[in-house]
């Protein structure tokens, strides 16, 4: 018996078994504690055209001086942090791999079992219906 073409069975049940969101979280996680990230933040604070105009954005109100500064790092943050968590969620060795592969597993063991009863049940209401 395959599963193949079956793909988005095994994902529903990875989303409908929370696993989707625990990966989500550790992925989040990971972002939140990358050196390289914080780093990359430092230089764009650094760097920033509003943080360097300190008169402006002393006569600024706080929210407006921070969606200011919003407005200029939202792309550049957003991409670096795609950039990092595109390399967690890729790593061949790592928890994300590791759980992502355990999950699809079930998954799939789930879904064969799933069928595999199906599958016997219809032959055996066949053989009750044709006695």
């Amino acid at each position: 018996m395959s599963v193949q073409g079956d793909h988005e069975l095994v994902v529903q049940d990875v989303k409908d078994k929370g696993h989707y969101d625990e990966l989500r979280k550790k992925v989040l996680e990971q972002l939140k504690h990358d050196p390289n990230l914080r780093a990359d933040i430092m230089r764009l604070m650094e760097e920033s055209e509003v943080a360097k105009d300190s008169a402006k954005l002393l006569t600024l109100p706080k929210k407006k001086a921070l969606e200011e500064m919003r407005r200029e790092f939202d792309a550049k943050l957003m991409a670096k942090a795609m950039e990092v968590a595109d390399r967690i969620i890729t790593a061949e060795q790592g928890l994300f791999a590791d759980l992502l592969q355990k999950h699809v597993h079930e998954s799939l063991c789930t879904l064969y079992t799933d069928q595999v009863k199906k599958q016997v049940d219809e032959q055996a209401a066949a053989v009750s219906r044709g006695r």
